[in-house]
């Protein structure tokens, strides 16, 4: 017990290359299951196929297991279908299954499976329907499926059908999911959901819409959000929960709306805001919300071209929380506002300014000299 209590703290790496070979007691501890519940394959580029799923047979208590990146992993979930069936975690983002059958199996003989990354995945099938069968599993909380080419409303509409308490769902770069599905998943799931990630590119405000009934939600992200309306962002924003909002692209707001929406809130905890693209954002907009966004940790404006020092200004005095500020691609920002940060922004520890061309080397390296620990990147994205 002793032993297994010290190899508890060496990498699988150690284990697999200085205590192995030691003896055949030490060979036995070092393969024992208590050891191996959480594995990260692509960092065993030492190891051979066969090896590593030699380790996975053994590995019965497994409980988290990232083998992302490994491109056809089709053995690999045939054998952690056989002997890791307390496997809670999967990572299979940037990978490839040859059949529906290893996919079936992963599905009837791991129950407890709950978290699962399928980001950029593939398919050999030509309608690459391999991993329908994740829908069935009947403990899953999170899933990945960005940038997910198979990802489109049929198999939307079974996730939404089934019987799991979803909380956790990205399919961000996946623009082949409409309304038609999504109104249908939000109404049957909205009472689990806490995060949702989502590519705009092919919903519109009905879906929007449907958001304000996921109370609990607390992190909203909507790349190409173009058809986000005003009347949908004010539902939005009327989510107690919300902690996280990003809206890029959100071209149909309009100032007066994000107003409206901002000053009539019932977020009280909103820390993250991203309105990148944003164009209807400007110095009026940042003066009249900002009051209403004082828990504010990390905001992102970029490529808001209308906003100035005058409007930053606004944001700087009633936003103090602020950690994080991106600011790229806002050209008509100069030098003056740098000394206003110092003075009000105590917590700041990252601010880009790529693409400003009104912020220099210098300026940036006087701020740096107040504040020593700060990260910040320069117009050419060079880091300070």
């Amino acid at each position: 017990e002793v032993l297994l209590h010290v190899f508890s703290y060496l990498p699988h790496n150690v284990l697999c290359h200085s205590v192995c070979p030691v003896c055949s007691y030490w060979n036995s501890l070092a393969h024992d299951p208590t050891l191996w519940q959480n594995i990260i394959i692509k960092k065993w580029e030492h190891m051979n196929r066969n090896s590593i799923m030699l380790l996975l047979c053994r590995a019965k208590l497994l409980r988290s297991l990232n083998i992302s990146q490994q491109f056809n992993v089709t053995d690999y979930v045939k054998c952690i279908s056989k002997y890791c069936l307390q496997i809670q975690s999967l990572d299979m983002g940037f990978c490839q299954v040859t059949t529906k059958t290893s996919m079936s199996m992963l599905v009837e003989n791991c129950l407890h499976l709950n978290h699962l990354n399928l980001e950029a995945t593939g398919a050999e099938d030509i309608y690459e329907t391999a991993f329908y069968p994740v829908v069935l599993l009947p403990n899953l909380l999170s899933l990945n499926l960005s940038h997910c080419k198979w990802v489109c409303d049929a198999f939307l509409y079974e996730l939404a059908m089934s019987s799991c308490k979803l909380e956790h769902l990205n399919v961000d770069g996946v623009p082949y999911i409409t309304d038609t599905s999504m109104t249908i998943f939000l109404d049957k799931k909205c009472s689990y959901l806490r995060e949702l990630f989502l590519d705009g590119e092919g919903l519109t405000e009905t879906s929007y819409m449907k958001l304000q009934k996921c109370i609990l939600l607390e992190k909203l992200s909507i790349s190409f959000s173009e058809n986000v309306t005003d009347g949908a962002l004010f539902k939005m924003v009327q989510l107690l929960k919300l902690k996280h909002l990003r809206l890029r692209k959100a071209m149909c707001l309009t100032s007066t709306g994000i107003i409206d929406a901002f000053t009539n809130s019932k977020i009280e905890n909103l820390l993250h805001l991203n309105l990148g693209e944003c164009l209807p954002v400007n110095d009026y907009v940042l003066m009249k919300v900002s009051p209403f966004l004082s828990k504010l940790e990390m905001l992102s404006l970029e490529w808001c071209f209308d906003v100035t020092n005058r409007g930053l200004l606004h944001v700087i005095q009633n936003c103090r929380q602020l950690k994080e500020l991106n600011l790229i691609g806002l050209a008509r920002l100069n030098a003056q506002i740098l000394e206003q940060m110092h003075s009000y922004l105590t917590n700041l520890c990252f601010l880009d300014f790529q693409q400003c061309n009104g912020i220099n080397d210098t300026d940036i390296i006087k701020l740096k000299e107040t504040k020593k620990g700060m990260k910040i990147i320069n117009y050419y994205g060079e880091v300070f």
